[in-house]
């Protein structure tokens, strides 16, 4: 646990051009956290912070798929340009070169969005950049071609992200080539939010 955070540490590993490094991206990870448990402690009173397995209160886990894939909870309905609410990545890429969109939704009113990077697992990358616009605002584009030189296919965030419950997230991509199956692509990050939305399948 990192001295003064007090809420437990939700950092992770680093690598720098596939290697190991001194530097990691822990401090910056742990300050969005802390900052979005603080933030849901007004916004989510009276409950309190219960840590990976809420009982009564709100608690963190690791993002998934569902929590930036279905527009509307209720009625579990995926936006057209995903490919499902357990796997990550966009549906196809119809058009080369092209921007379109992969994640646009406002995200759900009992959850907080914490992005820490970007994971790759495919054997012919295809998408060269990515776009992010969060809380209104817009993020600078990510060329992840250098991912293909890494010995690991994911990249953290200098900056980790968050998006508060309602706000609008907008993910957009750019492929190289056309491609009519699912792009084996994600998003790292945790999901803070009230435990009945945490237990939701």
């Amino acid at each position: 646990m990192s001295a003064g955070l007090g809420q437990g540490n939700y950092g992770g590993s680093y690598w720098d051009f596939g290697k190991s490094t001194q530097s990691n991206p822990d401090f910056a990870i742990n300050t969005a956290v802390q900052g979005a448990i603080n933030d849901a402690l007004q916004n989510f009173a009276p409950l309190t912070f219960d840590g990976e397995y809420p009982k009564n209160g709100f608690g963190i886990s690791v993002l998934r798929p569902k929590d930036l894939a279905v527009t509307n909870q209720a009625a579990v309905a995926l936006q057209s340009s995903v490919f499902s609410s357990i796997l990550w990545g966009p549906i196809s890429a119809t058009t080369a070169s092209v921007w379109s969109d992969w994640i646009n939704l406002n995200i759900d009113n009992r959850l907080y969005v914490i992005v820490t990077g970007v994971w790759y697992g495919e054997p012919t990358p295809n998408i060269t950049a990515i776009r992010m616009k969060a809380n209104g605002e817009d993020l600078p584009t990510m060329d992840i071609e250098e991912l293909q030189t890494y010995d690991v296919g994911y990249m953290f965030l200098e900056k980790p992200i968050v998006i508060k419950p309602g706000n609008a997230l907008n993910v957009r991509y750019v492929p190289a080539a056309t491609k009519t199956t699912r792009e084996n692509i994600g998003l790292l990050g945790y999901s803070l939010a009230k435990r009945a939305y945490l237990i939701t399948e």
